[in-house]
Parts: C-alpha cells; sequence; structure tokens
C-alpha cells in the first residue's frame, strides 16, 4: 500500500481536481496527481501510478452504478432512442463492472496460472501485476472499498446537482431534480 501524509493526499486531490477543469480533457488532474505521489514515493513510482489508475476505475465504477439506478428508478421509455440505447449501454456496464469488481475481490481469481501467464507479457504483464496487486488491500479490507464507492456517490451526486443547478440558471424551461419523481409518483398514484 502506498502510505501518503494526510496533507499532501488532500492537497494533490484538490490541486488534481483543479487541473482536471483547467487542462484539456479529464485526465489532466489524474496525471498531476500520479506525478505527485510518484515524487512523493520515489521507489514505487510504479504503484503511485497504479493507486490513481484504481481510484479512477472506483470513480467511474461509482458513476456507473449511481446512473444504473438513475436509469431503473426513473421510466425513460418516453425518452429518445439514442437515450434508451444510452441507459441500456450504461446497464450493460455496470453489469460488468459489477462481475469485474466481485472477480478482483476473489484471491482465487488473480492467483490462477492463466493470470500468472498474463502478468509475465513482457511490458503490458508488469503493468496488469501492478495493478492487481493495488487491489490486495480491498480484498482484505472490503469494507474500505465500500465506504470509497459510498464517497464516490456523493461526489457523483453533487455533481448531478450543479449541474442541475447551472441548467437552472441558464435556461427559461427550468429542469428540476424532482420533476421525473414527481411525474413518476402521479403516474403510479393513478
Amino acid at each position: 500500500a502506498i502510505h501518503s501524509r494526510l496533507r499532501v493526499a488532500i492537497l494533490s486531490g484538490f490541486l488534481g481536481y483543479f487541473f482536471n477543469f483547467v487542462m484539456v480533457g479529464s485526465v489532466g488532474g489524474d496525471v498531476f496527481k500520479a506525478v505527485s505521489i510518484a515524487r512523493e514515493q520515489p521507489t514505487r513510482r510504479a504503484e503511485a501510478v497504479a493507486s490513481v489508475v484504481v481510484d479512477r476505475v472506483i470513480g467511474l465504477f461509482a458513476l456507473l452504478v449511481l446512473t444504473s439506478v438513475a436509469i431503473l428508478f426513473f421510466d425513460l421509455r418516453a425518452t429518445s432512442v439514442e437515450i434508451q440505447m444510452v441507459c441500456r449501454a450504461t446497464l450493460v456496464c455496470t453489469a460488468v463492472g459489477v462481475a469485474g469488481l466481485g472477480l478482483l475481490m476473489i484471491p482465487s481469481f488473480t492467483d490462477n496460472p492463466l493470470v500468472n501467464k498474463m502478468t509475465s507479457i513482457p511490458l503490458a504483464g508488469r503493468t496488469l501485476k501492478t495493478l492487481m496487486d493495488a487491489w490486495v488491500p480491498f480484498r482484505s479490507h472490503p469494507r474500505m472499498l465500500f465506504q470509497i464507492i459510498g464517497l464516490r456517490f456523493g461526489v457523483q451526486g453533487l455533481m448531478a446537482m450543479g449541474v442541475i443547478g447551472i441548467a437552472t440558471s441558464l435556461f427559461d424551461r427550468q429542469p428540476t431534480p424532482l420533476a421525473p419523481l414527481i411525474r413518476f409518483s402521479l403516474r403510479n398514484a393513478a
């Protein structure tokens, strides 16, 4: 496990978040965090970068789960065909993510001969091994993984509320986060 001082971790997190908005693309902050952690851990640079990748994967997983819950909760049959296709793709990606995360939590899956053979592939094998090793702390402390996912739900939910707030201030017909819920309740009450 990568150990970092709390002050440095918080500062790197906020600066990384800042660079996600300032730099072109949404990975600018991840690059900053990876470089920052790698400088702090000069003998464990690969593990430092792997920790940033794992953080991004957990964030994406939480976003997929939260989006899938919203898709299943709100009736989207009246939306366009394109949105329905995106919703189906999101649900499939979430199912694949749940299965993949479940497999990573099983020690016998990550320690089997096929995976060991894949980790011996030149160049890619070492990276795969480093990423797989980054999941070891979560296997021994699954509660920590669920806490991180829970925190990510909060971050993603607040981000959605921020988008709704911006849309409310920009457009004449103002969207509200409760409008789909109200429509759902009225339709089921009738």
